[in-house]
């Protein structure tokens, strides 16, 4: 039947090899007895903050669970515009839009000021949904790839080459998923002369902006002569460990809100109510949570790395933020998609491909679970990888 199929927009998108595919098949050997070890999954493996918990809890009990501004609560956007002060945002409470999740910021951001058929550059590796999103917006995904030897650093050159009439955004991430690279401040100032003043949109990512491991975090929204083309996208997911609660948020200028306020609002109304609540306190209060996290995962990308070393030929540099590592397999002469799966056959280990992130020949470790463990499986990693070195 004509029915069942795919809509044109959904024909452009991608329905095997991701991230979700990867984990549906761990958590099928999971079901059966099998230990797995998720590290294809980009989720802290902390519990939110006490805070923020006990706060949505009350919130609850007193009756705070119906719509609240489509914008978000008061208390919320200025608690959120207060965390990116002290990283150096311009931009003030009156910016701030709530969204579900820094996902449906990105989709807001494109539905919101994008016409169908303007271009959008994805720097690649980049997140999975980059593309999708704009696909399912109406735009083109114009992807320009960086490279391994430059340590993921934007090829500014090959942007340069990628700009046509037709180009109105720019998605950059830093902290990178799945790199792990970090944007440096002369980096960010050459994307700066490139854009200024022309009719392009960046946006720029910055979920993983609180951890950092080496160097600093240089936002591009910090920069006040970018200030009236520059979106910033963030969330609770991973600074409080909050992926599932859904609160994240996009900060714009003025005159666009109405804009992306109306987007936001036909597609989820508002943010959750209660959930808003205990995100307001987790930003007042749950700092020390984050700086908790942050200092274990450095501890759990020195095991990565370490183990990573052991591999002959394996090529990666080492991640200066996030939680992702993304080695190149391609001594291996071996489709990462299989060798992912015989990792997660033989030893229990789950990765993702790096073709899910648009390059071919990597995998992709997310180091989100407990030290111990993932020694465990960065043993299976190693042992697998020189099997096959060998041949």
């Amino acid at each position: 039947m004509k029915l069942y199929e795919k809509s044109a927009r959904m024909q452009q998108c991608s329905f095997e090899g991701g991230i979700r595919d990867i984990f549906e098949a761990a958590l099928k050997l999971e079901s059966k007895g099998q230990k797995i070890y998720h590290l294809e999954i980009g989720r802290p493996d902390f519990d939110s903050p006490e805070c923020a918990k006990k706060a949505a809890i009350q919130a609850l009990e007193e009756g705070f669970v119906h719509y609240t501004s489509m914008n978000g609560i008061p208390s919320l956007r200025e608690a959120i515009a207060e965390h990116e002060r002290k990283k150096g945002c311009l931009f003030g409470p009156q910016n701030v839009i709530v969204t579900s999740g820094a996902s449906e910021a990105l989709l807001t951001s494109m539905m919101g000021l994008l016409n169908p058929g303007d271009e959008i550059i994805l720097p690649t590796p980049c997140f999975v949904s980059y593309r999708e999103q704009a696909l399912l917006a109406g735009a083109v995904p114009v992807m320009v790839p960086s490279f391994l030897e430059n340590r993921y650093q934007l090829d500014m050159e090959s942007i340069k080459k990628a700009l046509t009439p037709r180009t109105k955004m720019i998605i950059i991430n830093s902290p990178n998923n799945p790199t792990g690279a970090l944007m440096h401040r002369g980096d960010v100032e050459e994307l700066i002369a490139l854009v200024q003043g022309k009719d392009i949109w960046v946006v720029t990512d910055e979920c993983y902006s609180d951890f950092i491991y080496d160097n600093e975090h240089v936002s591009i929204a910090s920069y006040p002569e970018m200030k009236k083309q520059v979106i910033l996208v963030s969330s609770t997911s991973k600074t409080f460990s909050m992926t599932g609660w859904r609160i994240g948020y996009l900060m714009a200028p003025e005159p666009v809100l109405p804009f992306l306020s109306k987007a936001h609002l036909m597609t989820i109304s508002c943010a959750n109510s209660f959930a808003q609540v205990g995100a307001a306190e987790a930003y007042k209060s749950g700092a020390a949570h984050t700086q908790e996290m942050v200092a274990a995962f450095k501890e759990r990308r020195n095991i990565v790395v370490s183990a990573l070393n052991r591999c002959p030929g394996i090529k990666f540099p080492d991640p200066q933020g996030a939680f992702y590592v993304l080695p190149s397999i391609e001594k291996l002469n071996m489709k990462p998609l299989d060798f992912a799966k015989e990792l997660m056959e033989r030893y229990g280990v789950a990765i993702t491909p790096g073709n899910a992130f648009g390059i071919d020949n990597h995998v992709r470790i997310a180091y989100a679970i407990p030290a111990e463990d993932l020694r465990q499986a960065m043993e299976g990693f190693v042992a697998l990888y020189n099997e096959k070195i060998r041949g």
